[in-house]
């Protein structure tokens, strides 16, 4: 195994399909549109607000962009990659498609450079 931390620009290219969580969390809104997924159902745990998450697939050959790496001491649960979808489609919708996903399921991508 190789370790890679690769700096924020960099882009990948999926060579396996990546199933991941996508979290009902509105910075991941513009994800759920392009999907045309529906958004979850959110809950509030002892006051506290836990967003739901659904299954997805991207399909091999998907790029994707490093926008940010959030990884802290003592807050495992938030420890995410945030990425832009890098789309060549000619009607696209406007807009960016920037989603953030937990650290575990980045940690499950096979790519390239």
């Amino acid at each position: 195994m190789n370790l890679f931390i690769p700096p924020l620009g960099t882009t990948i290219t999926l060579i396996e399909p990546w199933k991941f969580k996508l979290y009902g969390e509105y910075r991941n809104s513009s994800m759920f549109d392009y999907l045309k997924l529906k958004y979850p159902h959110h809950d509030w745990i002892q006051n506290r607000y836990r967003p739901q998450s659904i299954d997805v697939e991207l399909p091999v050959g998907t790029n994707l962009k490093f926008d940010r790496i959030y990884i802290r001491k003592g807050q495992k649960g938030f420890d995410s990659v945030t990425f832009f979808l890098i789309t060549n489609e000619k009607n696209q919708t406007k807009g960016r498609k920037r989603f953030w996903v937990k650290l575990e399921d980045v940690n499950k991508i096979v790519c390239r450079l």
